[in-house]
């Protein structure tokens, strides 16, 4: 999830797709996909995200969004990114101490 492009008119849809590093298989595991689709619930309680659609498939993200507040659509995007990515990073990290 590296590039950022510039969204032109936050108060209009946004097809937006967000890659895994290298195309990993991350969301083939149920435990991953649910902490990014609690991120991207939390964004709408939050900071008024709407979700028009979603499309979660093993090593990326398609989103059909826009907004309702004010909050610029580039820093909801990178808001989930970031939130899901850091829970997800804290997940693994965990099983692997778990495994030992």
């Amino acid at each position: 999830m590296i590039r950022k492009h510039k969204i032109g008119d936050h108060d209009r849809p946004h097809f937006v797709t967000c890659t895994i590093v290298v195309w990993i298989d991350l969301f083939i595991r149920n435990q991953y996909r649910e902490i990014f689709i609690s991120e991207i619930k939390r964004q709408q309680i939050d900071n008024g995200l709407l979700i028009y659609a979603y499309c979660i498939m093993p090593s990326h993200v398609h989103l059909i969004i826009g907004r309702r507040s004010t909050v610029p659509l580039d820093r909801l995007v990178g808001s989930i990114k970031a939130c899901s990515s850091k829970l997800i990073k804290e997940l693994i990290v965990a099983l692997e101490i778990l495994r030992g």
